[in-house]
């Protein structure tokens, strides 16, 4: 009787909340996005330019339905693969100014670039630039004009000034204040978070 009376009482409970009102978004004028809208909007980062296999990576990308891949400038042959059995766009990074610039192109020749990117993670992996080493520890300044540097020459490529570029990840480990991100916000200055 005890157990009886307890899923009565539940399942009373339940009939009183789907027979209340429903429930109406606080503004009726906002539609859900598109799947395909959604899907476009996620990336996963690959590691073909680490010697992984391209292959490998087809039936885990059909499967997911991302629309974009972030990876290296180290396997065009790859990166072009990848986009012609699957459709994805490449957000290409690197720290090597001349060679992100070329597989770029190529990228783009192939409709296959989503985004040009600087370097991955500094904090962790210094970079050279102009001869001078940064990041980690170190000034950021070669990593500031590393990126300075990557988008200029991306907007005055006639085959390229169109691609979104995209900043340099972990800048938030920035150590000196080079601009690429405020370790102090200037007078008068605004950010996101005042």
């Amino acid at each position: 009787m005890k157990y009886y009376l307890r899923a009565l009482i539940v399942g009373a409970t339940a009939l009183r909340l789907f027979q209340a009102e429903p429930v109406i978004a606080a503004d009726p004028g906002v539609l859900a996005e598109s799947s395909e809208t959604f899907l476009s909007s996620l990336g996963v980062n690959t590691h073909l330019s680490q010697g992984y296999s391209p292959v490998a990576y087809l039936a885990p990308l059909r499967y997911l339905g991302v629309r974009n891949i972030r990876d290296s400038e180290r396997n065009l042959a790859g990166l072009v693969l990848v986009h012609n059995e699957t459709g994805v766009l490449v957000d290409l990074l690197g720290d090597n100014l001349e060679s992100i610039l070329s597989v770029a192109k190529a990228l783009a020749k192939s409709h296959a670039l989503l985004a040009v990117e600087g370097p991955n993670e500094p904090n962790n992996w210094q970079i050279t630039h102009l001869g001078k080493r940064g990041g980690g520890k170190d000034s950021w300044l070669p990593v500031a004009e590393l990126q300075r540097d990557l988008y200029q020459a991306v907007k005055s490529d006639p085959d390229l000034k169109e691609i979104p570029v995209f900043n340099v990840s972990e800048g938030g480990a920035e150590t000196d204040n080079v601009g690429l991100q405020f370790l102090v916000v200037p007078s008068g200055g605004k950010h996101a978070y005042a």
